[in-house]
């Protein structure tokens, strides 16, 4: 009898995880687009059909990074034209239809402030 509580329990459990509609869920189409930071001179350009996203700052311009998105990660690999090698770096990151943010504080990737960067969705209508 113990036996089918928990299944019961557990079956409810599992409905109440799945009908969750706050948390984000990434999605590669959603990305897709230009994105501005808010507080400072940096943009994102994902590119679905190449896996590319562009980095254009102060001092760099259309660095070249592959992307990777898994949960709630961002994996980030360099992939522009200086001739040196950079470990991917993973990153927390947070998006709704028109808000990024991704968590560069704890994980240093190269051409990136070492912070949180809040990006805005760039409209070209």
């Amino acid at each position: 009898m113990k036996f089918y509580y928990f299944v019961i329990l557990s079956l409810i459990t599992i409905g109440f995880i799945s009908c969750n509609n706050d948390l984000p869920m990434p999605n590669n189409i959603n990305i897709v687009g230009r994105w501005i930071a808010r507080d400072m001179a940096d943009t994102l350009t994902f590119d679905s059909n190449t896996g590319v996203v562009y980095h254009s700052n102060a001092s760099v311009h259309n660095e070249q990074y592959q992307y990777q998105l898994k949960g709630d990660s961002i994996t980030l690999i360099y992939a522009g034209s200086e001739d040196y090698y950079s470990p991917p770096t993973t990153h927390l990151y947070y998006m709704n239809k028109e808000y990024l943010s991704i968590d560069f504080k704890n994980t240093k990737c190269d051409g990136f402030s070492q912070k949180v960067i809040n990006y805005l969705r760039f409209n070209n209508n």
